[in-house]
């Protein structure tokens, strides 16, 4: 991920003055999403009125990330009262930054190691914290924030309950969910301890606020959704050039599945009912609730003349995908995007680990399904399909069994359940896009991500007069398309291909780029002779490689 895109997503924070978000490395070669926030304190604030603002500002934060994907989920969140350091062009000094944060918990561990900070939790429930959250247990403490410190998600929630169902406590995972800090935890337990009765479950509260729909005659409905489909199915008859492949592969005597596909368009949707055919004429889809049922006429709409479920961005998982069980239950078809969102690039993203969970809880097969052209056609913020993009095509594979994907995952915890299933169905969709485009693997995109996130800390100002941008096409896939723009003070770098025109494109391999990156290694004449890297302007690309201290 990228701290920009981070930004973008919390910087709306109520009460927060700045806020930096960061890559804390934690200490096994990889790092945790971490958040430094500056609060917007009044200058006759007591200690109480700022504890409750930075507990509201963790609220905010936790509902926030909980909306999103959990590699988008704070990790790590501490709180600096004095201004972020930052550069002469009041750009955030990251490093600073994660020097600060560093300096913070080692001064917490500090603090525990001189028994400073209360510590009442049990051995056992700190071993089980930490293996959840591959989190170091010697750094628990009852002040340890399940969510903002140990990266707790509604899954770990779920097999958590699992656990304490075992030792005799019974919460619910809406319980848990609620709960802030281990402290707090240890203290519902030793409660139920001494009362010797069950723990109160709860009913999930929903962060959604509820909205009224006005209630169409079933008759009515029905006519209305029927003319809908109708003119729908018409539009990619008429619109659209769509190519269909695998319909052997439909499992015509069972309607109780899962359709998965990859999702970047709002044309996704109809396309795959498309497919279908008269098979898919009732299946139905997860929606978010925020989205689709935020106000009464989308409600109305969305309620009475479609077959969409809703289902809450926040939350546990159970009391998220409950509707999506209780329609598996009746024996419907669910049209299941495990992205969870439109996809911004057309890469297809991670899968949830929401689909497992529905595969390994209701035993229903899965069909997979790829689509092609509709992130051209009608990628995510443009409001109309594009004219001159009207090629679609969806490939459907065969079935997965469900007996065999929980064979797979035999003797692993839930939440690694849940995964494997939902890897498993992610990679049945990247084998049907690979046969399709004829590409015999899946790039190594991790390679990339890191490589053009290491050149924001390595910029060197005043090595260009004005305004450059550059244009790196490394491969045939969208992860492979970046464009830098530079100023003599700053500069920005995008994976996606440059909206005009770009001074300096380079077309070259990933295995080049990493050796100018990485080796600070200048192109030889031969290189440029053979095409090994193409350039239509060799000087800008010395000018780039000097911008980012790439040369000896």
């Amino acid at each position: 991920v990228y701290p920009d895109d981070l930004e973008d997503i919390y910087g709306d924070c109520p009460n927060v003055e700045e806020l930096s978000i960061v890559g804390l490395p934690d200490g096994d070669g990889s790092e945790r999403v971490a958040c430094m926030v500056r609060p917007s304190v009044d200058a006759d604030a007591t200690p109480e009125s700022v504890a409750e603002q930075r507990s509201e500002i963790r609220e905010w934060i936790r509902v926030q990330g909980s909306r999103g994907p959990s590699h988008h989920r704070i990790q790590v969140l501490r709180f600096w009262d004095e201004e972020l350091p930052r550069t002469a062009t009041r750009k955030v000094k990251r490093g600073e930054v994660v020097q600060i944060l560093e300096r913070l918990l080692d001064a917490e561990m500090e603090a525990i190691e001189r028994g400073d900070v209360e510590n009442t939790t049990s051995q056992w429930l700190d071993d089980i914290l930490a293996r959840l959250s591959d989190y170091d247990p010697e750094r628990i403490h009852d002040e340890t924030h399940l969510l903002d410190d140990m990266g707790f998600d509604s899954l770990m929630f779920v097999e958590l309950a699992s656990i304490l169902e075992a030792r005799g406590y019974h919460l619910t995972p809406e319980v848990l969910a609620d709960i802030a800090t281990v402290g707090r935890l240890q203290q519902l337990l030793d409660d139920a301890d001494e009362s010797t009765t069950a723990l109160v479950t709860t009913e999930s509260t929903s962060t959604i606020e509820k909205v009224d729909s006005v209630d169409i005659p079933d008759p009515v409905a029905e006519a209305l959704k029927e003319i809908l489909r109708t003119g729908q199915m018409a539009a990619y008859d008429k619109l659209f050039n769509v190519e269909i492949y695998g319909r052997a592969h439909i499992p015509y005597h069972n309607p109780n599945i899962i359709v998965v596909a990859n999702h970047s368009s709002h044309l996704d949707m109809g396309l795959v009912k498309y497919a279908l055919g008269d098979y898919g004429r009732q299946i139905r889809a997860l929606a978010a609730a925020d989205y689709f049922f935020k106000n009464k006429p989308r409600k109305t709409y969305f309620e009475n003349l479609t077959n969409l479920i809703p289902v809450e961005r926040s939350g546990t998982l159970e009391s998220a995908l409950g509707e999506a069980s209780k329609a598996l239950q009746r024996g419907e078809m669910l049209l299941v995007f495990p992205e969870g969102t439109r996809s911004k690039s057309g890469k297809i993203q991670k899968f949830r680990r929401g689909l497992g969970y529905l595969v390994d809880t209701h035993g229903v097969d899965i069909l997979p399904l790829w689509i092609n052209g509709t992130y051209r056609a009608l990628p995510k913020g443009q409001p109309l399909p594009s004219p001159t993009a009207r090629d679609l095509t969806v490939q459907i594979g065969p079935l997965l069994s469900a007996s065999e994907l929980r064979k797979q995952v035999d003797g692993k915890s839930p939440t690694e359940r849940y995964e494997g299933i939902s890897n498993a169905a992610r990679k049945a969709v990247t084998d049907l896009r690979d046969a399709a485009l004829g590409i015999d693997e899946e790039p190594d995109d991790e390679t990339l991500e890191p490589l053009f996130a290491s050149l924001d800390n390595r910029f060197a100002q005043n090595q260009v007069d004005g305004p450059v941008s550059f244009y790196f096409s490394l491969g045939n896939w969208e992860s492979h398309k970046w464009t830098i723009h530079i100023d003599p003070d700053d500069c920005r770098i995008q994976n996606a291909k440059p909206s005009g025109r770009a001074d300096c494109v380079i077309k070259t391999s990933p295995e080049m780029f990493r050796k100018i990156v990485e080796e600070a290694y200048i192109p030889s004449m031969d290189e440029f002779m053979s095409g090994d890297i193409k350039t239509n302007d060799p000087d800008l690309l010395m000018r780039f490689q000097a911008a980012f201290e790439l040369q000896d």
